[in-house]
């Protein structure tokens, strides 16, 4: 499995969550619930995915690298991570602020990822999330990110609603899975949940 392979894994195993019926037309369900999982994890997988190659192009120099708008490197394996990336399939924004840093062969980040008005699927998304992911290898993939905070969301129902959003994923060689819970409805995605 490549460095790319492992990424991408990672970026793409929300995709295949599943939809169920929601119950009340004013309360979040589970089909909602995976509309909201989708969208914003394939946004903040995006994030993910552009930070770890900004901090792998840096190469042992650690110093500002290709993804410099995004990760710009101190020398002495530490990160900071600043920026925003537009919605390639819809309109909006997502801005990014954090940190990332490297011990040994591990990388740990922290991000914060404010959705301004990230449109897809119906739905639009307004808000912060924290995500925190620790890469410690990525051949074989063994990555581990949490998504954490309160979304704004609007399409999902007739009023605009809070969405908390509590999510694990978890890329262990070739398995993979995503494990929480967005708007109280249970996520499991993979085998490991």
């Amino acid at each position: 499995m490549t460095k790319k392979t492992a990424i991408l894994l990672l970026s793409c195993v929300a995709l295949i969550a599943g939809a169920c019926g929601g119950e009340d037309s004013n309360e979040v369900g589970s089909s909602e619930a995976a509309t909201v999982t989708r969208v914003a994890w394939g946004a903040i997988s995006q994030a993910q995915t552009q930070i770890a190659q900004g901090i792998d192009s840096a190469g042992a120099s650690d110093a500002n690298n290709a993804q410099a708008d995004l990760v710009s490197g101190d020398g002495n394996g530490a990160w900071t991570i600043s920026g925003t990336i537009q919605n390639p399939n819809g309109s909006g924004e997502l801005q990014l602020s954090g940190s990332a840093s490297r011990s040994g062969t591990t990388y740990t980040a922290t991000v914060t990822g404010t959705f301004v008005g990230w449109t897809s699927e119906g739905i639009t998304l307004d808000g912060p999330l924290t995500l925190t992911f620790d890469l410690a290898s990525l051949i074989p993939a063994d990555i581990t990110s949490t998504l954490k905070g309160t979304l704004e969301v609007s399409g999902l129902l007739p009023i605009k609603v809070p969405v908390s959003v509590d999510l694990t994923a978890m890329v262990k060689g070739t398995q993979a899975n995503v494990c929480g819970t967005v708007a109280g409805q249970p996520v499991a995605i993979g085998a490991g949940c």
